[in-house]
């Protein structure tokens, strides 16, 4: 009656009733000690919020990796192509 109640009042969404009371009638109709283990066990799993998914949808993911750029650039050692002038290089 609590899940009845829950539901009624707005606190849970209508899946999330039936979900909880398919559940309990369940545990109930199994009954004994594997019914009380279930329904309890469900419960305390769901209180915990064990079963909720966020509600919102973003394409933003933070950076945490960052990913390296395909862009590489490299610094020659020695020239390997030697370059002649044409006139010596005077400087002032």
């Amino acid at each position: 009656m609590i899940n009845v109640g829950l539901g009624v009042s707005g606190y849970l969404t209508p899946g999330k009733t039936v979900t909880n009371l398919g559940v309990n009638w369940g545990a109930w109709a199994i009954g004994g000690w594997p019914g009380l283990m279930i329904g309890v066990g469900y419960t305390v799993l769901d209180g915990t919020g064990m079963f909720d998914r966020p509600t919102y949808f973003t394409p933003y993911s933070p950076p945490n990796i960052a990913v390296p750029d395909a862009l590489k650039v490299s610094t020659p050692i020695r020239n390997s192509v030697p370059v002649i002038y044409p006139y010596p290089i005077i400087y002032p």
